[in-house]
């Protein structure tokens, strides 16, 4: 009743609740792998509210990766606040919804509106942008372990058969002095850093260093695409 009753243009809309997870039983209630045995529910949906400190940004990512490894595919949808745990900056809101989406969440929602402000919607709009070059691999695609960095830098990939999807960061240095990254791929690729739509680096098959420029942001999303035209 309930998946015809939400049925719109022949879709059915994602059914799930709060902090439903894969694993856990709710206050003791709800069971969530019962429920999506079912069909009842459409996949996890994690949450983490806070000021989204460095630790705590990586708190979301490793949520998000958590719940993706334990579903066959790209299901979950993370809480995030960005207003009840006091005022957050554009750059925190866009590294929190980078970290869930890389972590493998196939969107984010947003519990109350009480601190939404512009510098919200600029974090909001900067992680779209960030996002939109790899969305295709966030959606279809699996875990990855095929980039690494060479220092105590933070990856999180998602990989399809033609593409890996990477999400950088260095929060305490914020990038300043770039990145070097170890990327393991089975065909020639050209690397591409996804705001810019900028090529950083050819590789041939196999392991090979990228270095990750310094920019703006605490994280840098990089799309590593296999090339055609070698």
């Amino acid at each position: 009743m309930q998946r015809s009753a939400l049925a719109t243009n022949g879709r059915n809309l994602p059914i799930g609740s709060f902090d439903f997870r894969p694993g856990v039983v709710y206050q003791d209630v709800w069971p969530y792998d019962e429920l999506s045995a079912r069909g009842q529910i459409a996949g996890p949906q994690p949450c983490f509210y806070g000021p989204l400190s460095p630790y705590q940004l990586r708190t979301v990512g490793d949520l998000a990766r958590h719940d993706r490894l334990l579903t066959p595919t790209t299901q979950a949808l993370m809480w995030l606040s960005p207003g009840d745990s006091g005022i957050v900056d554009a750059e925190r809101l866009r590294c929190a919804i980078l970290e869930s989406l890389f972590g493998g969440s196939i969107g984010v929602l947003f519990w109350s509106d009480r601190y939404w402000d512009s510098e919200s919607l600029l974090g909001l709009s900067q992680a779209v942008r960030a996002a939109k070059a790899a969305e295709n691999t966030i959606a279809d695609g699996k875990p990855s372990m095929a980039v690494r960095a060479v220092s105590d830098a933070r990856v999180l990939a998602m990989e399809t058969p033609d593409e890996i999807a990477a999400l950088v960061a260095d929060y305490e240095r914020e990038l300043g002095n770039g990145v070097e990254l170890m990327v393991t791929v089975p065909w020639p690729a050209k690397v591409i850093e996804a705001e810019s739509a900028r090529e950083i680096s050819r590789l041939e098959a196999g392991t090979s260093k990228v270095t990750v420029p310094p920019g703006s942001h605490r994280s840098a999303v990089l799309v590593i695409r296999r090339a055609s035209d070698r």
